[in-house]
């Protein structure tokens, strides 16, 4: 008698199991290889743990914070996108987990530094304290405005813990900050107006962007100071939310798109600038925040979504 072959296919659900704690390529990879695998890794809950462990995109190791599944899977969709950005685009047409990963994987990871040359800092007694002077890309692939804080992390040794943030915020209580702004920078071709560049330095705590949503902010010079250990210099990146109606903190977004060649030497307005500075600047005691004034104790600027 011919012989009978009988197939047994298992529920999704076991299949969802194998997949769930994998990492994104090997979850890829399993999705390529039949349709049963395909529906089993087109479940959310699949890739939470990927996206919470996060991915590598060269020297940038990125992750998505609880907070930030929670904001990504109930953001608005859709939005004012440079017709170049393609690849944004596509990606605020989805709410799926699996297509963020990708697109901080492959096209943009929300800040890219190109560092361009490295000096010794002038510091007879740390001799690990440099300035670097790179390029700086930020992209702010949320749909709202978002708060963007760069700082140069402690050297890290084999035998210490990270010294990064926690989910619940950043620490800048107790730190005397100062706002620096620039009006020179490039619009896209047929925006009418100045480009503005806003930062609100907290020294060592590190540097704050303001940036509207689906917006990018590239600066072709800027300097960056911290502690290398053998030749290397840790930086680290928190994203998080504006906060609705903040009063205390004044700090304007950057202009959309647009690009500032230099944030060196004495390109920013100062006080002296009198009219440039008012127009760039308008906010009450302008002179204070530029001179530099305490971080507002009850301010707080919200949970990490991304770093």
């Amino acid at each position: 008698p011919p012989l009978m072959v009988q197939r047994f296919l298992a529920p999704d659900e076991v299949f969802e199991r194998c997949l769930a704690g994998l990492a994104a390529a090997d979850i890829a990879r399993a999705m390529a290889t039949s349709a049963q695998w395909r529906r089993a890794g087109g479940k959310a809950d699949v890739w939470l743990s990927a996206v919470l462990r996060g991915t590598r995109k060269g020297a940038y190791a990125t992750s998505i914070t609880v907070a930030g599944i929670a904001h990504w899977l109930e953001r608005e969709l859709g939005g004012e996108i440079e017709s170049n950005r393609g690849h944004l685009i596509r990606l605020q047409s989805t709410r799926e987990l699996r297509h963020l990963l990708r697109y901080l994987s492959e096209f943009h990871n929300g800040v890219e530094v190109e560092p361009a040359n490295a000096r010794r800092a002038l510091s007879w007694y740390i001799r690990s304290a440099v300035n670097v002077t790179a390029t700086v890309e930020i992209l702010n692939f949320w749909p709202h405005s978002s708060w963007v804080l760069l700082r140069a992390l402690p050297p890290l040794a084999d035998d210490e813990c990270d010294d990064r943030w926690g989910e619940d915020g950043v620490g800048l209580v107790g730190s005397t900050v100062h706002i620096r702004c620039w009006d020179s920078a490039i619009l896209p071709q047929g925006r009418l107006g100045k480009g503005m560049c806003y930062i609100l330095d907290a020294g060592a705590r590190g540097e704050l962007f303001h940036l509207a949503g689906l917006s990018r902010m590239e600066i072709g010079a800027h300097r960056i100071s911290g502690h290398a250990l053998n030749g290397c210099l840790r930086l680290e990146c928190t994203m998080g939310r504006w906060p609705c109606g903040c009063v205390e903190l004044p700090l304007p977004p950057c202009s959309r798109d647009a690009f500032l060649h230099t944030t060196m030497g004495d390109s920013a307005l100062d006080v002296a600038d009198g009219e440039g500075l008012n127009a760039a600047l308008d906010i009450a005691d302008a002179a204070s925040w530029l001179e530099g004034r305490s971080w507002p104790d009850a301010l707080s600027l919200g949970p990490v979504l991304y770093r």
